[in-house]
């Protein structure tokens, strides 16, 4: 019987476009990496479920960078991330067939919780998804800075959509 266990967890990738079709900058992920440990070190949940009981903590968070050469510098000006993004993304690195992203955040948990350390153990707990807060989040249409935005005041496109030919 084992009572907790260690692992590690490549988390979140930058310099991909993800399945809630955001692009994260290396830069921002190296920044935020310390949200999963400070002010506290933050709750491993089954299912995104807040109101249960963690299964366990986040114990380390470091970014691990690929050394890609890139070009994407973050910037307070977020037209200018959305420019050097959207270069990117047409470049051969970005389109390769082994280009699995710029750098990635790895966590070191500890999972205490009985039946969660018997689901790793077996399998049934495989892979993760992670909730995360952002300091901005530009339009990758117009730059507008999405985060900042309320209902009344948005700039008309949608994560998602397609405008004269532009994601």
């Amino acid at each position: 019987q084992v009572d907790k266990l260690t692992i590690k967890i490549e988390a979140s990738h930058s310099g991909i476009i993800n399945g809630n079709r955001f692009f994260y900058t290396p830069g921002g992920m190296k920044a935020g990496a310390k949200s999963f440990t400070t002010p506290y070190n933050k709750p491993v949940l089954a299912h995104h479920d807040s109101h249960s009981d963690p299964i366990g903590r986040v114990i380390t968070a470091k970014y691990i960078d690929y050394k890609i050469e890139h070009g994407i510098t973050d910037s307070k000006k977020p037209t200018d991330v959305v420019d050097l993004v959207s270069d990117f993304i047409k470049t051969k690195s970005f389109k390769a067939k082994d280009y699995k992203g710029l750098g990635h955040v790895e966590l070191t948990a500890e999972i205490t919780d009985a039946a969660a350390v018997d689901k790793v153990l077996d399998g049934r707990y495989l892979t993760v998804s992670i909730g995360a807060g952002i300091d901005s989040a530009a339009c990758s249409i117009c730059g507008e800075d999405q985060k900042q935005m309320s209902y009344d005041n948005h700039c008309g496109h949608f994560r998602g959509e397609t405008y004269d030919g532009v994601d």
